[in-house]
């Protein structure tokens, strides 16, 4: 798989009003400190640039004020105060004046190598084709108000605005305390492909084979670290520990090196990525792991983990109406290993385990026994399973779900729909897989003209 095969969709408005994930209500003032989202196009996410950690962090911070459905002219320009600038890392060493005098005549020099796109939108990954852009045409500095303001290119505004497929979306927060700026381009190389969207589809873990060459090319290493062991210390080792910090955990391999000792030539590197969620936030203090207690970390902790499938506004409101501890616990019964590997819409299944608490109820323990493979050995019940009545399960009306849970299949409607899956299996008429459900509304599914209404309520660009 290449950054090519992305495709997220497209970002739409609906109604006079929309929500870009925590922006409403947020000054530009505190707007670096909240939950806010960035989108790159990925031609920008895989595009080639030397920036430091901090003038990376910079950016991106920009990039999450941007909205991300209104043109560069209506938004002209994007201004950060001396407390963001520090929450930034931009006056750690020096003189803020002096500092910041040296980021923005960078930033403003930078030139970012693009791969040529098709008349489709994908990238021409040739090794060849290329366009070049500035990253931005205006900076300035106010030292008596202490606030800095940045301009993008004009160029670079299909990269930023009104996406159509090919984009990358991460909460900004992830990247915020990286040690690397190693760290900050690979979480987004690898995000690019694993992307948001196959999380909630319920994608918890996968393998990613990156090409080493192509790995350095992007980094724009040049002639830094020419030796592996160099690379794999100085550059891969610390952006995975940074990684490792935020919503996925990552584990890496060199398939051409077989055994550990191995010298052999490093073409690929393998990366591991699994989702982390379900878990209670931790802290380190004098060397030990605890709990964290205050009630609103705890509460933003399980905030973002929740926007791993939902919008931040509907986040916030199974938060508001079922609680942080019901919203947990459901969460790590998601996190279930026998169960995560059956649920292929995971952002509505979770929602309906909140709503209808599944982690403290019967029906919850006997579902992630239903969806175990071991739970039936009969290749044809197995099968329906699978193919027929999991992708359907949260269109089913709760009796329908506990008649079966009870009876399993010796009476009730799925034991009805299973025996004429039976009957047209051993004719050889072996029926087609289900459709996946897409909402968890059980009436929505069953009203074809308010299901596409519905589906809207659980894209990222949904509004209250």
């Amino acid at each position: 798989m290449n950054e090519n095969e992305v495709l997220e969709g497209t970002l739409e408005r609906s109604g006079q009003e929309i929500e870009i994930d925590g922006v409403r209500n947020v000054t530009t003032e505190l707007a670096i400190k909240n939950d806010l989202v960035i989108y790159k196009d990925n031609a920008l996410v895989w595009g080639r640039f030397d920036l430091s950690k901090v003038e990376l962090k910079i950016v991106n911070a920009l990039i999450a004020l941007i909205n991300p459905l209104e043109p560069f002219k209506k938004q002209n320009e994007w201004n950060f105060t001396k407390a963001d600038l520090e929450d930034l890392g931009v006056s750690s060493i020096g003189n803020l004046h002096r500092h910041i005098d040296e980021i923005t005549t960078n930033l403003q020099s930078q030139i970012i190598r693009l791969p040529m796109k098709d008349k489709d939108g994908k990238q021409i990954d040739d090794g060849k084709s290329f366009e070049k852009v500035n990253l931005f045409y205006k900076s300035k500095w106010d030292d008596k108000k202490k606030i800095a303001s940045f301009s993008f290119h004009p160029e670079l505004e299909p990269y930023l605005i009104n996406l159509k497929g090919h984009f990358t979306k991460y909460h900004l927060h992830h990247v915020q305390r990286m040690e690397s700026q190693y760290g900050i381009r690979l979480y987004e190389l690898l995000r690019s492909i694993y992307s948001l969207e196959k999380v909630k589809k319920g994608s918890f873990s996968i393998s990613l084979p990156l090409s080493y060459d192509k790995l350095r090319e992007v980094l724009e290493l040049g002639d830094k670290y020419p030796r592996f062991s160099n690379f794999h210390t100085r550059v891969l080792q610390p952006a995975v520990d940074d990684l490792n910090t935020t919503d996925i955990d990552v584990k890496y391999s060199f398939p051409d090196r077989l055994t550990p000792k191995s010298t052999a030539k490093v073409k690929t590197i393998v990366f591991t990525i699994t989702t982390k969620f379900g878990y209670h936030p931790t802290k380190t203090v004098k060397g030990s792991t605890i709990a964290v207690e205050d009630e609103n970390e705890v509460r933003l902790s399980i905030k973002r983990q929740l926007n791993l499938f939902f919008t931040s506004s509907a986040s916030d409101k199974l938060i508001s109406n079922y609680g942080v501890t019901r919203c947990l616990s459901n969460m790590k019964l998601l996190a279930d290993e026998d169960s995560a590997t059956k649920i292929n819409n995971a952002a509505g299944w979770l929602r309906k385990a909140i709503e209808e608490d599944y982690a403290n109820s019967d029906l919850g323990i006997n579902l992630v026994n239903l969806l175990k493979v071991s739970t039936e050995t009969d290749i044809h019940k197995r099968r329906f399973l699978d193919e027929q009545l999991i992708p359907i399960w949260p269109s089913l009306e709760s009796e329908e779900q506990r008649d079966f849970l009870q009876h399993r299949f010796d009476q009730g409607a799925v034991a009805v729909r299973f025996a004429q899956y039976y009957a047209a299996s051993l004719s050889g008429n072996i029926p087609a897989p289900a459709v996946q459900v897409k909402t968890v509304n059980a009436k929505a599914d069953r009203n074809a003209v308010n299901a596409e209404l519905n589906n809207l309520l659980d894209t990222d660009w949904a509004f209250d």
